[in-house]
């Protein structure tokens, strides 16, 4: 599998929630040395969760995107920017950047995980449901990434108080891909939310015969 493969599958098993996504983005990095796609996706798993344990390997990832970016125009440019500012501490500057771009890409399923990732921690959950709710018309339901969009659009519901329409669109995700794990992730909250734990219990036994 050439780098690029590798790191487009590991771009989709990222927004899917898949453990391994990391190894591929890795084998697209040790494929080749002069790829920035990979290592700023990587950053940008490390980014996300906030561990100041790899505030280091950050900011050397962050470096090497930019040697392997000569023309700071383009995808790549714009997350490296996104990117810069959420290290600095500006997270609602980054989500900004990503939010422009996604209404240049509505359904760049990529952006919509990360954008949500970095508002989750600014706990503006109405922004994030405004973001998702803008793309949604744009979507195509024969898209292969329509029930992972879905999944993010039902917890971005779900944060922001739209408990019905959180279990509708999580549910419908989990009926394309019974598998998805942010799918059950936002049923889940959304039960619990609604007080209604048993079922929340017995749906989460239902899905687990899908998870590794």
């Amino acid at each position: 599998m050439k780098a690029e493969e590798q790191c487009q599958t590991g771009i989709a098993r990222s927004v899917r929630c898949y453990s391994d996504s990391m190894a591929y983005i890795d084998s697209a990095i040790a494929a080749d040395e002069s790829y920035a796609l990979p290592r700023l996706v990587k950053a940008w798993m490390l980014q996300s969760d906030r561990e100041t344990t790899v505030s280091e390997k950050v900011s050397q990832l962050i470096a090497e995107v930019e040697e392997r970016l000569p023309v700071h125009t383009g995808y790549e440019a714009e997350l490296l920017s996104a990117l810069t500012l959420s290290r600095e501490g500006k997270s609602i500057e980054s989500a900004t950047v990503l939010e422009q771009m996604l209404y240049k890409s509505p359904t760049d399923v990529y952006l919509h995980k990360i954008v949500q990732d970095e508002i989750f921690w600014l706990g503006k959950s109405q922004w994030m449901r405004d973001i998702t709710e803008r793309a949604a018309p744009i979507w195509q339901e024969t898209s292969a990434d329509y029930g992972v969009f879905l999944s993010y659009r039902a917890f971005a519901n779900e944060e922001a108080g739209y408990l019905d329409d959180a279990e509708r669109f999580g549910r419908a995700a989990l009926e394309i891909d019974p598998g998805d794990i942010w799918g059950a992730h936002a049923v889940a909250h959304t039960l619990l939310m609604k007080g209604e734990t048993l079922q929340g219990v017995e749906c989460l036994e239902e899905l687990s015969i899908h998870w590794g």
